[in-house]
């Protein structure tokens, strides 16, 4: 299936290594691979990461994006007959963003809506992956570059390693400064087309917590503001676990 070439998914090889390499101590077999995982975290710095402007900053951060101006082959007629209810100029916005949705796992979701002036209800019709800075991906991206400098230190190779870990802090200080919101008490989404962080909860917004992308001396700190914030969502009480989001909107 050719057609999936691309489209990536979120980049989770590095730790499937990792956990890999806890069980069987294998560092020949880390050797053989270290030459894809430096080849899977490049696709995403030089294909997927935007420059984020924040309080007179500017962060590169990780976004799904796709550019392809045709509808899904696997999913072809959906994606067609969605998009004829679309202005012509605005398909192609459409199927890139579709696409982009489908990449990033959460296929689909309002998760990926961003309501126009015209239109405050949320649909597939305003899709707009593209301009939405995700919690996970950024957490995961990371992670990947944290283990990647624990790779090469294993390895001996410690210019390598002191790279990786110098752009782990650059993406930490990114999810810090972008993602974080103090208000809320935890991680969420950032709104690039807007500049503005979005209010609603999704499990993804605890992300770095499964990636230990925080400061690990604050560690108590967010433990506890993170759980204030699922006690004011209400997490606690929903009988069936934790749902997807908030939002009924029949996706």
């Amino acid at each position: 299936r050719i057609y999936y070439l691309m489209r990536s998914q979120p980049p989770l090889i590095h730790l499937m290594v990792s956990k890999y390499l806890d069980f069987t101590g294998d560092y020949d077999y880390l050797r053989k691979v270290i030459p894809t995982l430096e080849s899977e975290f490049a696709f995403w710095q030089q294909k997927r990461m935007i420059d984020v402007k924040k309080n007179g900053r500017t962060y590169k951060m990780g976004h799904y994006a796709v550019n392809s101006t045709r509808p899904r082959p696997e999913s072809y007629r959906e994606d067609y007959e969605q998009a004829q209810l679309l202005p012509e100029k605005s398909r192609d916005f459409f199927y890139n963003n579709i696409k982009a949705g489908a990449e990033s796992g959460w296929d689909f979701s309002n998760r990926w809506c961003i309501a126009d002036n015209n239109n405050r209800t949320l649909s597939l019709l305003n899709i707009s992956t593209q301009h939405i800075i995700p919690v996970d991906l950024n957490a995961i991206l990371q992670q990947n570059a944290r283990l990647l400098g624990e790779f090469h230190s294993l390895l001996g190779n410690n210019a390598k390693s002191q790279y990786y870990h110098k752009v782990a802090s650059q993406l930490q200080m990114a999810i810090d400064n972008v993602l974080w919101n103090e208000e809320e008490g935890t991680w969420l989404d950032y709104d690039m087309k807007n500049e503005k962080p979005r209010h609603a909860f999704y499990p993804s917004n605890l992300a770095p917590l499964y990636t230990r992308s925080y400061n690990r001396l604050q560690r108590k700190r967010y433990a506890l503001s993170i759980v204030k914030y699922l006690k004011t969502q209400n997490i606690d009480t929903f009988l069936g676990g934790t749902p997807t989001s908030l939002n009924y909107t029949g996706e």
